[in-house]
């Protein structure tokens, strides 16, 4: 190897503006999503007046409405463990009435 081959300063400096450039054509996509939209898990806790936990569940699972139909709640992963989910959609899911299922069990003695 000789100097001719070894990268200058500006050469480095250069490479990273591409790759900077790079990152952002990549990311730019979900970050236009996030604009205003998307709200993440703790914001729709605050909103609906739930625990951040019992939102997470309306991710992971499902509840029933007011007509026993089970309704989930669409949210996207941004990064791992970091939900997001509409703003719309997070509001109308905590509006949803509970459907409470009660099991009488009689004691047999």
């Amino acid at each position: 190897m000789d100097g001719n081959q070894l990268a200058t300063k500006g050469d480095i400096t250069a490479a990273k503006e591409e790759l900077i450039q790079a990152f952002h054509k990549l990311v730019e996509p979900d970050l236009a999503k996030l604009n205003g939209h998307y709200i993440t898990v703790e914001e729709i806790a605050a909103f609906n007046k739930y625990d951040k936990r019992t939102v997470g569940s309306w991710i992971t699972e499902e509840k029933k409405d007011q007509f026993g139909k089970r309704v989930k709640l669409v949210a996207d992963e941004f990064c791992p463990g970091k939900y997001r989910a509409m703003k719309s959609e997070g509001i109308a899911y905590g509006k949803i009435k509970w459907h409470i299922e009660i099991s009488h069990q009689r004691k047999t003695s």
